[in-house]
């Protein structure tokens, strides 16, 4: 279960400071107050995790994707792409685990943290690049990245279910179809 969410330099939010997360977790704002940007971030991970193209830092998406972003400069805290965007993420795992790191030193826990910094490489259109990434066990920094964190890390975001619909722009005509849809689609469309 993801456990808190932390965003740095996102949309409109200079710093969330860490926000907790529950089995239910409801988000209350005036309208404009970028409530929106929160699932932003959890779904453009989600999707970046499911890309076929393992090359850019992030996938800012596209029509049939759970969000479209765009690039980096649109998603940048007053659209200033110079200040590093950050994105920590934690979750709870099934089952308790020990790791034993380089140094000898042993931790068990059953709490995984995930910190992503990114930068804007000066590429055209503009790309983010991953300054930093890390990974906590507990409340320790790794001294490292482990393989199984990429992989749990990759199985925590791909199993996330995105269930209200976006807003889509209304369409002149609906086709119908012939046969009876085979899944509601990730809009519900």
């Amino acid at each position: 279960m993801l456990t808190q969410l932390r965003l740095q330099n996102f949309k409109g939010w200079p710093d969330t400071g860490p926000i907790p997360l529950k089995p239910i977790t409801a988000l209350f704002g005036a309208n404009g107050s970028d409530k929106t940007a929160l699932l932003q971030a959890i779904l453009l991970l989600k999707q970046t995790a499911e890309s076929p193209n393992p090359g850019p830092a992030l996938n800012f998406g596209a029509p049939d994707t759970p969000t479209d972003l765009a690039d980096i400069n649109s998603i940048a805290h007053r659209r200033n792409p110079r200040s590093p965007l950050k994105i920590s993420l934690d979750w709870k795992t099934p089952q308790p685990f020990t790791l034993t790191q380089r140094n000898k030193t042993t931790i068990e826990t059953d709490h995984i943290g995930f910190d992503l910094s990114l930068r804007q490489d000066h590429q055209l259109p503009p790309q983010p690049a991953v300054a930093q990434r890390t990974y906590r066990a507990g409340p320790s920094q790794l001294d490292g990245i482990a393989a199984n964190f990429d992989l749990a890390l990759e199985n925590r975001l791909t199993s996330i279910h995105y269930l209200s619909p976006q807003r889509a722009n209304p369409q002149r005509t609906y086709p119908r179809p012939k046969a009876p849809p085979t899944s509601r689609g990730p809009s519900g469309e």
